[in-house]
């Protein structure tokens, strides 16, 4: 009988310590999943990130306009004042100045978005940080991690989609206007320096080169689109830079006194009525709900000067 006994309390704890165990297990892998539906994991430059799953305190410095072109608003971003394309969409959006840790960790975001790996090591204890490196990275790949960084993936395969076609028919109306063969430069002009540009530093270089697939003159393709991405040089040696048509970027703090200049007159480009004056604010941005607009100004632009 007492045998019996200590078999029946044994076979209690067991089940009992069983069921601790299965209770235990249960709510472990609660937790685990839970947090698998909370958070995710996104590969970038500086490794795998934990970010949240579906982010909605977002501060991004730079690429605003990839994020409203997945239909995402950020809570607060750098410079997007004047006639850039995104006005409208950031008119309530909180501008940041001076981009200091504390005003950052004072907004509270879950996720933060920036363009320098400095930027990344001043901000990564206030929450998720993610790169978007500067110049290298295209923009379907900067589109594409920045969706994976907010849950928009499928978003992002219609925008891209969506731009290409947009591309493809750009191109076919340049082709139909004889232009393809030309040579296109892209500049800035400041007082006495011209700032010439390649495909990777905003004015719309990434479209007119690497979308539109328009040519640059030799030197620009040389140095500066496989080089250093910008250069400045003197009003003197213009024309070893200067194509069949010029692409000049105003700014309305900038002074635009070319016209008086002798050599800026002599040139090809001016003498054809080539050249081709884009908004800084709106050109100076590189991402997709930015480039959709620069490439319909820049495509009409063209063939307005085909006669």
């Amino acid at each position: 009988m007492k045998k019996l006994k200590f078999i029946s309390i044994g076979l209690i704890i067991i089940m009992f310590s069983t069921l601790l165990i299965g209770c235990s297990k249960s709510s472990t892998e609660g937790e685990e999943s839970n947090k698998e539906k909370k958070t995710r994991v996104v590969s970038t430059v500086m490794g795998d990130i934990e970010v949240p799953t579906n982010p909605k305190r977002i501060v991004i410095n730079y690429f605003q306009g990839d994020l409203l072109a997945l239909g995402v608003k950020p809570l607060a971003t750098g410079n997007s004042q004047g006639e850039t394309a995104f006005k409208d969409e950031v008119k309530d959006v909180k501008i940041i100045e001076k981009w200091e840790s504390e005003e950052i960790m004072a907004l509270e975001p879950d996720l933060i978005i920036v363009i320098s790996k400095e930027e990344y090591e001043k901000y990564k204890k206030i929450a998720p940080t993610i790169v978007i490196p500067f110049t290298e990275m295209s923009s379907e790949e900067r589109l594409t991690l920045i969706a994976e960084a907010v849950g928009k993936q499928e978003e992002a395969k219609k925008v891209i989609n969506t731009f290409y076609k947009k591309v493809e028919d750009s191109k076919e109306k340049l082709k139909k206007a004889g232009v393809m063969d030309k040579t296109f430069t892209l500049i800035e002009h400041w007082d006495k320096e011209i700032m010439v540009f390649g495909n990777k530093w905003g004015r719309g270089g990434e479209i007119i080169y690497d979308y539109l697939d328009l040519k640059a003159p030799e030197v620009i393709e040389k140095d500066i689109i496989n080089g250093d991405q910008n250069r400045s040089i003197s009003i003197e040696i213009l024309p070893e830079y200067s194509g069949d048509y010029i692409i000049q970027a105003v700014w309305k703090s900038g002074k635009d006194n070319l016209k008086e200049n002798k050599v800026w007159n002599n040139l090809p480009a001016v003498k054809n009525d080539r050249v081709i004056k884009t908004d800084g604010d709106l050109f100076f941005f590189m991402d997709l709900y930015s480039m959709d607009k620069q490439l319909d100004y820049i495509v009409n632009a063209i063939l307005k000067t085909v006669k």
